[in-house]
């Protein structure tokens, strides 16, 4: 039986399948906004340059899905799970993406300005050159490759950054209170107006010294 995408308010029909599953399918350049593909199967789909601004993707399975240059600004991705999933040079500003499953998963050069990743688990993936000036609270990047990444602003209290590649990133303003920063390669971050207080840098490098809580002066140093 063929399938339908809808729009997710008014229900009018966005497009047509042949096919009777969107597990695998050709998507790419469709124009999905505002799409309804809650708990839609998509694993290996084809979503390049995909229009998906305000889609429902909550629960949907992307696991190994192709999303490269897709629109995802404001769209919902609470709960997807989607590991290995290519989401390099996407624009999803202000994209939801709590508690979402995207282990080594690609966002390379993508945008997630104001984007909400709050406990979502993305440890071993690529978000190099990514602007990542969202909220990743509790979020797990273990051994991410977050070189020359921008994370300005960036929301990361109680985020798990071990062995994460850090080299060139800039993380001024961002919050890392009480985030773990064991093993991550710091060579060249930009840190100015960070807030360090209760982290753990064990092993980090270059060394980094957590701000006492009276601690006056500079907030941090660096040991070459």
């Amino acid at each position: 039986m063929p399938i339908e995408i809808r729009h997710r308010e008014t229900g009018e029909p966005l497009h047509r399948l042949a096919a009777d599953t969107l597990r695998g399918a050709n998507l790419s350049s469709k124009a999905l906004a505002y799409a309804d593909l809650a708990g839609a199967d998509l694993r290996g789909a084809i979503l390049d340059i995909a229009d998906l601004r305000h889609a429902d993707l909550r629960g949907a399975r992307l696991d190994e899905a192709s999303l490269q240059n897709a629109s995802l600004a404001d769209a919902i991705l609470d709960g997807c799970a989607g590991q290995g999933a290519d989401f390099s040079n996407a624009q999803a500003q202000r994209a939801s993406f709590v508690e979402a499953t995207l282990s080594g998963s690609s966002f390379r050069y993508a945008d997630l300005t104001a984007a909400k990743l709050n406990a979502a688990l993305m440890s071993d993936s690529d978000l190099s050159m990514a602007t990542l000036r969202g909220d990743f609270s509790s979020a797990k990047l273990n051994r991410c490759d977050l070189r020359s990444s921008d994370l300005t602003g960036a929301g990361l209290r109680r985020t798990s950054l071990r062995n994460a590649q850090l080299e060139g990133a800039i993380l001024m303003g961002a919050d890392l209170t009480s985030a773990n920063l064991d093993g991550a390669k710091l060579v060249g971050a930009k840190l100015t107006g960070a807030v360090i207080k209760g982290t753990l840098l064990e092993g980090a490098s270059p060394k980094l010294q957590s701000r006492p809580t009276k601690a006056k002066g500079p907030w941090w140093k660096v040991w070459k």
